[in-house]
């Protein structure tokens, strides 16, 4: 398991970024009480889905 600060340095993420898909659901993450943790495995699936463009911004949420 890992938290949002390790997720956001894995994944060149800000980790206002992590919190804020894993809220929307952007991101596999549970929810535990008031902290989210992420599975690694999840983590890896959703990335060779397509979940995060190159230049690290999520998939389908760029700039133009």
């Amino acid at each position: 398991m890992m938290t949002a600060p390790e997720v956001a340095r894995y994944l060149g993420f800000d980790v206002t970024t992590v919190y804020r898909m894993a809220q929307a659901r952007e991101l596999p993450a549970l929810r535990l009480g008031i902290t989210w943790r992420f599975r690694r495995a999840d983590i890896e699936e959703w990335i060779a889905a397509g979940g995060a463009t190159p230049h690290g911004g999520p998939k389908g949420h760029g700039r133009g």
